[in-house]
């Protein structure tokens, strides 16, 4: 859901969009597995399925990596980090939509549907299992940094270590470009 933009220095045009072609390909199908706003991602697609409590789901390398990514940073931020609070994400999206404040049995409702102790991740075979129907993903907070560091290992793996990567608002450089100690950036 967010546009990204890639600034870059090769040394010629051929492989710059060689490159270019090939982090946007991986930031592609990285929505494709991570967004909770297109229907067709694999995480949109898991959170409508309300039948998923207690049925192990076998997610595909990325989801898969994300929810690892996740469950670490879930501990080490003792729980602020979440992306099991797609429900509660939900919920305040659609009161912005509506201009009120969610109702309290909404709110507490989201809340019991949240939070990593109600997901069972088995390590031995790469499986996720959710513990209430309600439970839903949403990487929002994490999606456009994995993405954006998928898209800086294309483009070093094409030989490009020059770059500027703007994921929505998020910077991400690699080396300055040539004569320059750094990148210029403006805000307005």
């Amino acid at each position: 859901g967010s546009l990204f933009k890639i600034s870059l220095y090769a040394n010629d045009s051929s492989t710059a969009n060689l490159a270019a072609s090939a982090a946007f390909q991986r930031i592609s199908e990285l929505n494709k597995a991570l967004s909770d706003y297109d229907e067709k991602s694999e995480t949109w697609q898991l959170n409508a399925d309300r039948t998923k409590a207690n049925e192990k789901y076998t997610p595909g390398e990325d989801l898969w990596q994300a929810m690892l990514l996740s469950k670490e940073l879930n501990e080490l931020t003792y729980g602020a980090f979440d992306p099991t609070i797609g429900s509660l994400v939900r919920l305040w999206r659609r009161s912005r939509r509506r201009v009120e404040l969610p109702g309290h049995n909404d709110l507490v409702r989201s809340m019991q549907n949240s939070g990593f102790a109600n997901i069972k991740i088995h390590h031995h075979e790469k499986t996720i299992q959710f513990l209430k129907d309600e439970l839903m993903l949403d990487f929002g907070a994490i999606g456009k940094g994995i993405a954006a560091d998928e898209a800086a290992k294309i483009l070093k793996n094409h030989g490009i270590n020059i770059f500027m990567m703007d994921a929505g608002g998020d910077l991400l450089v690699g080396k300055a470009p040539p004569k320059q100690k750094g990148w210029r950036i403006d805000m307005q």
